[in-house]
């Protein structure tokens, strides 16, 4: 995918980078709910609304295919735009030099 012309938007504790103008589903990638992160805490969900947009994963990383564009909503945030094209997810990550075991030090921020 290209990256050369790399955006990002977040949109509370989501960022979305654009990869690539064209809508491009990555290879075994399976199909997701149509949102990106929910809320552990209020049970809220940043949605993904447009035509044919999907949201696919794989084991390691979540996309937003989005041919048209598309808009991402959340009960907290205001609506965002996405342009047409395929965007990475990424769960903003927080670090807790307490903890105890290494996997507990770096986690994704609950809301």
């Amino acid at each position: 995918m290209n990256t050369n012309n790399a955006k990002m938007i977040r949109t509370g504790d989501v960022l979305y980078v654009k990869v690539s103008d064209e809508a491009v589903k990555p290879e075994g990638a399976k199909k997701h709910a149509p949102w990106t992160a929910e809320g552990e805490a209020t049970g809220h969900y940043h949605r993904v609304n447009g035509p044919q947009v999907e949201v696919v994963t794989t084991d390691t990383q979540m996309w937003v295919v989005a041919p048209e564009g598309a808009e991402l909503t959340h009960e907290d945030h205001d609506t965002v735009i996405l342009d047409p094209g395929t965007w990475i997810v990424i769960r903003q990550k927080e670090f807790n030099p307490f903890a105890e075991t290494e996997l507990e030090r770096v986690r994704i921020v609950r809301d």
